[in-house]
């Protein structure tokens, strides 16, 4: 058995080779204690939160961005496409045919997770309507006069329609 001495903070026994007291939890060891870089459970669960929330968002803005030169040719005249090695399939779509501009396809997308938009902007206004005239989506128009400066104001929910899901599906994307 190691030897007993006092701890020189709050005088209880501790062991010689201690590094801690046990009791009042103070360093008494000459060696300074390691430290670590770890993330707290805390941390690492808002690190985690925020890369999901953003990643979504992220990857639609890519791939509108990467495609937007060949969108109205991607949709009108062929079946598949490659982008990033990934194929994307067009060829079992519902019978849609026909041009969809960029912002529409980023509406489209979006709409897979439900949600609303702001239903100010004259762009996003013509992009629903062009998704609309489409048949794969349906628009419900609410009105928010209360809550936070933020939150007033003209909002459409986009719900893709079953010709807009397996429109998504066909693409690859999940609708909640």
């Amino acid at each position: 058995m190691s030897e007993m001495i006092l701890c020189p903070y709050c005088k209880e026994d501790i062991q010689r080779d201690a590094v801690k007291c046990k009791h009042c939890h103070e360093f008494v060891s000459s060696k300074p204690p390691v430290k670590t870089n770890e993330l707290s459970d805390e941390k690492f669960k808002a690190i985690l939160d925020l890369v999901g929330k953003a990643f979504i968002p992220l990857v639609i803005v890519v791939l509108v961005l990467a495609l937007k030169p060949t969108l109205v040719d991607l949709f009108g005249k062929t079946t598949s496409a490659k982008f990033l090695g990934v194929e994307i399939s067009f060829d079992k779509s519902s019978g849609f045919q026909g041009d969809l501009t960029p912002l529409a396809l980023y509406y489209l997308i979006g709409s897979a997770d439900g949600g609303g938009n702001r239903y100010e902007d004259e762009e996003i206004k013509k992009s629903v309507k062009e998704l609309a005239s489409k048949d794969l989506i349906t628009t419900k128009i609410e009105e928010t006069t209360e809550g936070s400066p933020e939150m007033k104001g003209t909002w459409v929910v986009i719900t893709p329609t079953e010709k807009g899901k397996e429109f998504l599906a066909n693409m690859g994307v999940t609708v909640k």
